[in-house]
């Protein structure tokens, strides 16, 4: 099999030349689990992301350009699209899009002030509010356009597909202990009635990636393939994850609950689906994804995870 990083190249530096001249030059982006990012510049043009993907995730090449139509007249900051070729008989369905300033937020968040922090999140808070002008699903859980598919027809059965891919991931992987799944599925067995909501539409991958940002102020919010339907407050649980994570500051979490108007029943679930995400972080361990190496056992991501769900889920 060909290493991660070689997948794609030759179709990266073939899609340069064909849009930028002879001269264009890419430059891979190595993190993330789906999708082969390249950024592509020459001499005499804004630099471009050229973003590929395998012919089995062709659909979320298709719902990344129907979500970008959507939602950019809402006024999402989303890049534009300026080509695109998702037809079913090439070996890859390739993006061409406008490369924003800056990079992920996950690159300047350790050194942001709190008031920094505190302005991004109301920014962000601001563009998730444009949603409410979206209809709710007919279903609940991720889904590529406004009509579906939906996968699930309640919301806690959302977050339970989630536990129950994190099982089978530390279960194949060996390299987490599987206690902490039941310890978790536990404390989501007793919060299922609060879990009852309706159907709202969100972004749910907005964290310390996919938001671009230059000096802690926002640029733009890439990768939206899909919108989550369900709550919203499950976004702030997995970016309370990553800080604990990656020791980050608390207080990006705080802004955000802040400018949510969590009230303490929100706030509640906030902690539920924070554990709930950590161990899905942890189920990450050992798999390679589209990586050049899998995410190493042992070290200190997994031991800070580790100690958040002992304290957050005692017994």
């Amino acid at each position: 099999m060909k290493p991660a990083a070689d997948l794609g190249e030759k179709e990266a530096i073939t899609l340069a030349c064909a849009r930028l001249g002879p001269k264009a030059s890419v430059r891979r982006f190595t993190h993330g689990s789906q999708h082969f990012v390249w950024e592509a510049t020459a001499p005499g043009h804004s630099p471009e992301v050229l973003r590929l993907t395998r012919a089995s995730d062709r659909a979320l090449a298709a719902a990344a350009l129907g979500w970008s139509a959507r939602l950019r007249p809402l006024g999402l900051p989303l890049p534009r699209v300026l080509a695109a070729d998702i037809r079913p008989h090439k070996p890859f369905a390739w993006i061409a899009l406008e490369r924003l300033p800056g990079s992920d937020l996950g690159d300047e968040i350790a050194a942001l002030p709190r008031e920094r922090l505190d302005d991004l999140a109301a920014v962000l808070v601001e563009h998730q509010n444009r949603l409410d002008f979206l209809p709710d699903g007919a279903g609940y859980g991720f889904a590529l356009s406004e009509q579906g598919p939906f996968r699930q027809a309640h919301w806690p059965e959302v977050v339970e597909a989630e536990l129950t891919r994190s099982r089978q991931r530390i279960h194949a992987g060996r390299a987490v202990d599987e206690a902490l799944v039941e310890r978790v599925a536990r404390a989501v067995s007793l919060a299922r009635d609060t879990l009852l909501l309706p159907p709202r539409p969100f972004l749910h991958d907005i964290t310390t990636k996919n938001v671009i940002t230059v000096n802690g102020q926002l640029s733009g919010i890439v990768d939206v393939d899909e919108l989550c339907y369900g709550d919203v407050f499950y976004l702030p649980g997995l970016i309370g994850a990553i800080l604990t994570a990656y020791d980050l500051p608390e207080d990006y979490l705080d802004a955000w609950l802040w400018h949510l108007g969590a009230d303490a029943a929100a706030r509640r679930r906030v902690a539920l689906y924070r554990s709930v995400h950590a161990l899905g972080l942890l189920s990450e361990i050992g798999q390679r994804f589209n990586r050049e190496t899998p995410v190493p056992q042992g070290g200190p991501l997994q031991e800070r995870l580790e100690a958040y769900l002992a304290r957050a889920l005692p017994g």
